[in-house]
């Protein structure tokens, strides 16, 4: 019965992931947010690179010139990182130009572990961009557990780059491959839970 259940979760967070990858008209509670009220981090000095806190115990670096803003969507939570004076967006067609990553975090199933979790989203999302006709190509990357990065080229130009970690999966979404490969290298897992969290 575990091993049911189990792979009903997996299927679960799949799901969860071909919803969020391809649910670019979702809203979100953004809307008025600026970034001196929304910021969580603490703004670097004299271009010092800034750390935020996710909520599921992780630290990323990002940097000093940049502000970011997080809150939970039910269990997934929603991190931004843009440029300070700009806001968060969940408009995709404005990140290259606004230099602005987001970045969604959801907790791994029970028992399932870095490539087995990292190789099922790749199936899923290369299955969903082919039945949508979609032109893309997928480079695997070296980063935590596993990591595969999805560049799209048509009908509309973005990336988003997958990481699987110990126990949570980070899904990047941006318009530059240099500013998402930074924020995921920089990924340090402590285990523990943010501050008032």
């Amino acid at each position: 019965m575990g091993k049911y259940v189990t792979l009903s979760v997996l299927a679960a967070a799949l799901a969860f992931a071909a919803f969020s990858y391809f649910g670019r008209n979702a809203q979100s509670a953004l809307s008025s947010k600026t970034s001196s009220a929304a910021s969580p981090g603490k703004p670097g000095a004299g271009g010092k690179p800034n750390g935020f806190m996710g909520h599921f115990g992780y630290l990323i670096t990002y940097p000093g010139s940049y502000d970011s803003y997080a809150e939970m969507q039910g269990r997934v939570e929603m991190a931004f990182f843009y440029p300070k004076g700009g806001q968060p967006s969940v408009d995709e067609s404005k990140y290259k130009d606004l230099g602005l990553v987001r970045l969604e975090v959801f907790e791994t199933p029970p028992g399932k572990q870095g490539a087995e979790v990292i190789a099922a989203i790749k199936r899923g999302v290369e299955k969903s961009l082919d039945e949508r006709k979609e032109v893309y190509t997928v480079k695997d990357l070296q980063l935590l557990n596993g990591a595969f990065l999805v560049y799209i080229t048509k009908p509309n130009e973005i990336m988003q780059l997958f990481v699987q970690g110990e126990k949570e999966t980070y899904m990047f979404t941006g318009g530059e491959e240099a500013m998402m490969l930074s924020l995921a290298g920089s990924i340090r897992e402590t285990g523990l839970a943010a501050p008032g969290k």
